[in-house]
């Protein structure tokens, strides 16, 4: 997989179950995580409201797509005791 650049948006209010120093705990280990799987991507995770925007070599809509479900399942997964 070629993800060149990862930027992910992720408000105090899109984590309404922290506070927010949990929610920055949370955006700190959510862009760990993603350094770890793409580590040759560039990697961004805010505080601001929005999603996801990625951008890949050649992506057919599916590269980008993955990386959607990996912060989905990254959200699951999440111990949440930072």
């Amino acid at each position: 997989m070629n993800i060149t650049r990862i930027s992910v948006h992720c408000s105090d209010g899109d984590i309404a179950q922290g506070t927010p120093e949990q929610c920055n705990l949370y955006r700190n280990w959510l862009a760990f995580q993603l350094h770890a799987e793409y580590p040759d991507a560039t990697v961004e995770v805010t505080s601001e409201p929005g999603w996801l925007e990625g951008e890949a070599d050649d992506d057919d809509g599916g590269q980008v797509d993955q990386v959607e479900r990996f912060i989905q399942r990254c959200w699951d997964i999440c111990p949440w005791n930072f």
